[in-house]
């Protein structure tokens, strides 16, 4: 178990490394400062209406959003990578929404770093975490909780703090 930590505590910090900045899903535009890039029909989450959407952009219709909002990996160009991705995060949510319970919103006691909501810090958890910092999930109910180094922000620094917690090298702390 101790070798798994710390190959996973090697992976965090070779991706650190490699972080080149920014959340590919904050984006500002004219319809809102917090609108998430991709979420094309503008209900706050990531669903299949958005791939179709952005099929159709791909396809040659009519963009009706800032360009910005259909680029999904943030390469300058709408193409069919933008369309994975969105599919991707469309697939995530559509998991978590078929889940029998929902997941818990911050309580007064909640463990920072416990993005599953089971009470333990997991590998779970610090891949829910990587792919929030990333960009490749939105950390909106759960920011608290996934700011587990408590700065204010989702860095790297969050998922360093939270396989030192794992590897019993810090205090975990709540929320």
């Amino acid at each position: 178990m101790r070798t798994q930590s710390g190959i996973l505590a090697a992976v965090v910090i070779g991706l650190a490394s490699g972080l080149t900045g920014g959340s590919a899903l904050q984006a500002q535009d004219e319809r809102a400062p917090t609108a998430l890039r991709g979420d094309l029909n503008g209900n706050g989450i990531f669903d299949f209406d958005d791939v179709a959407i952005l099929r159709s952009v791909i396809g040659g219709a009519r963009m009706t959003l800032p360009a910005s909002m259909y680029d999904v990996d943030q390469n300058r160009r709408i193409d069919e990578w933008d369309q994975v991705m969105l599919l991707n995060w469309a697939q995530r949510q559509a998991a978590l929404d078929d889940r029998d319970e929902p997941a818990p919103a911050p309580t007064e006691r909640s463990l920072r770093g416990d993005l599953d909501g089971d009470g333990t810090l997991t590998n779970r958890d610090l891949l829910i975490l990587m792919e929030m910092v990333f960009g490749e999930l939105p950390a909106r109910e759960n920011f608290d909780i996934a700011d587990v180094d408590a700065d204010g922000r989702l860095t790297i620094g969050d998922l360093i703090a939270l396989t030192e917690i794992m590897l019993g090298r810090r205090e975990p702390s709540y929320v």
